[in-house]
């Protein structure tokens, strides 16, 4: 393996100073590349991910929906049993007072007392649908919230490499590089004049 110093000597110091900028032109060039498939690769993440979070939440909004349309299906049939027992009762009445020759306000109350148990069934069932219907919106709006939040974790903005601040570093380093070839090319003028041999005949 060739020593650096060897090299050095071998090559002169101004043909590594030039190495030194095409390689650092080199590497800057790398590095932004890297970091720029680097924000690529970040993004995609973030989408697929977003992706997955928006079908988990649809997913538990389908089965609240689901669950909720099985209640109502639910509720709606009790209503129907419920008008069925009553309408039932009725015709009991009707015909237990018929053949009792019952009459008159005695089976208008039994009537009324029938009614009013309905009506009783058929505003609890009501209400109790109505609660139902509180806690499914509030359930969709969770998953919705949810979501949201989910959303602004995941996708986090993805800073892009500054390719002009790179290229200002590279300028620096360029520059600097440069000041110190031209200190070593008036060193080297100077080392020269100096070593000029007197003249004997002076």
């Amino acid at each position: 393996m060739l020593d650096p110093s060897s090299f050095m000597l071998a090559c002169g110091v101004t043909e590594m100073m030039v190495a030194s900028l095409v390689m650092s032109a080199v590497g800057a060039g790398v590095s932004h590349r890297g970091q720029k498939q680097a924000a690529k690769n970040q993004r995609a993440y973030q989408s697929h991910t977003a992706d997955l979070q928006r079908q988990a939440a649809q997913r538990k909004q389908s089965a609240v929906i689901a669950q909720d349309i099985q209640n109502r299906e639910a509720v709606a049939r009790q209503r129907e049993e419920v008008a069925k027992q009553a309408a039932k009762a009725r015709a009991d009445v009707t015909l237990s007072a018929g053949a009792a020759g019952v009459t008159g306000l005695s089976v208008q109350h039994l009537y009324s007392e029938i009614g009013a148990q309905e009506s009783s069934y058929i505003y609890s069932l009501d209400a109790e649908q109505k609660m139902r219907t509180r806690e499914v919106n509030r359930s969709l709006e969770d998953i919705g919230l949810g979501l949201v939040q989910q959303q602004y974790a995941t996708m986090t903005p993805v800073q892009d490499p500054n390719a002009f601040a790179a290229a200002l570093s590279w300028g620096a380093g360029a520059a600097e590089t440069g000041a110190k070839m031209y200190q070593y090319s008036e060193s080297k003028k100077l080392k020269t004049s100096t070593d000029v041999p007197l003249d004997p005949t002076d």
